[in-house]
């Protein structure tokens, strides 16, 4: 469990002086300190730039940088205390205290028997929850995270997406894949993180049998340029990771994306289910000998006949084709 608590404190007192009462303060309680930079402002804004939410302290206005990382040793796992001051518009302290435990796992389901999965659905009365976005629903084979709603929500019978597969000289491979495509993206219940949530995504999936093809977890730097390839979540602690499922029907890839924006764990969930397109919605009637006795007639023919089939009834399009023979290239 981590906590990022941010404080603004009196006139009066240095940065200095704040920053080692809480380092005494930890020494007192137990705390020994694994590392410290103080009164350096290069090195200082170095570790600041890679701290969540410690911009602040880092720009070109800030001074007097000190930081403090103190750990206190546990049998049921350490805890760990960084302590981030400085100078800006009076003094201002970072506290972060991240407590060693394990993860609550189970709060995503995965089930690759997706009719089954819809059943117990049914059975159990589950609406969706009030804020889900109109018209949206979890993926039959995989759930959201316990708590989540929907914010976004895409559905194609059959699509092209390009993925991250792997990653070569320092360049993304990016693959192809078509078939039934399903976006959907979530926003997590207040107090999870973004890794939390991630990997509850995960380890779902490969508890179900899902192999994993590629992952980026927690790099920022690297993750951000997935995002530009797949329209996932900007922000900050992010992650990224795909999954197969073989099947002799069709693979199926199921890509997670997880980040923190707006204080909030936002998650995209991408599934691809390959299958050959559904084809036939389009007919073309044309009467070839017809088509050539008007083009040497009148040295031009007007094509009818060309419907789409929508799936519900059928409508002519309305659509005219003009094909001539020397014709100018006006008309």
């Amino acid at each position: 469990m981590t906590t990022h608590p941010l404080l603004q404190l009196l006139e009066g007192r240095s940065a200095f002086e704040v920053h080692r009462n809480y380092t005494l303060a930890l020494q007192n309680a137990g705390f020994e300190i694994a590392y410290e930079c103080i009164d350096n402002d290069n090195e200082c804004k170095k570790i600041g730039r890679d701290i969540p939410l410690a911009g602040f302290f880092t720009n070109r206005y800030s001074s007097h940088h000190h930081y403090s990382l103190a750990r206190l040793t546990n049998s049921s796992g350490d805890i760990y205390a960084a302590v981030f001051t400085a100078r800006r518009h009076g003094n201002r302290t970072l506290l972060i205290v991240l407590e060693e435990q394990p993860m609550e796992t189970g709060k995503v389901q995965v089930d690759i028997d997706a009719e089954a999965m819809a059943r117990d659905i049914d059975e159990k009365e589950m609406e969706d929850t009030p804020e889900d976005v109109e018209g949206s629903e979890d993926h039959p084979m995989i759930s959201r995270y316990e708590g989540s709603y929907i914010t976004d929500y895409e559905q194609f019978s059959y699509d092209r997406q390009q993925l991250v597969t792997g990653m070569e000289n320092e360049d993304f491979e990016r693959t192809s894949f078509e078939g039934e495509v399903t976006r959907i993206h979530y926003t997590a219940p207040e107090g999870r993180s973004a890794l939390e949530v991630h990997q509850n995504y995960t380890l779902a999936l490969q508890d179900a049998g899902f192999e994993m093809v590629y992952e980026c977890i927690g790099d920022d730097s690297i993750c951000q340029e997935i995002i530009e390839t797949n329209a996932f979540n900007r922000g900050s602690d992010l992650n990224y990771s795909l999954a197969r499922l073989t099947g002799s029907a069709g693979d199926i890839y199921a890509a997670v994306h997880t980040a923190r924006r707006h204080d909030e764990t936002r998650s995209v969930l991408l599934i691809v289910e390959e299958k050959s397109m559904e084809s036939g919605k389009v007919q073309v009637d044309i009467d070839a000998e017809a088509m050539a006795r008007d083009i040497d007639d009148a040295g031009r023919v007007m094509l009818y006949g060309i419907h789409f089939d929508t799936g519900r009834s059928k409508h002519q399009t309305g659509i005219r084709i003009h094909a001539c023979r020397n014709c100018r290239t006006d008309e």
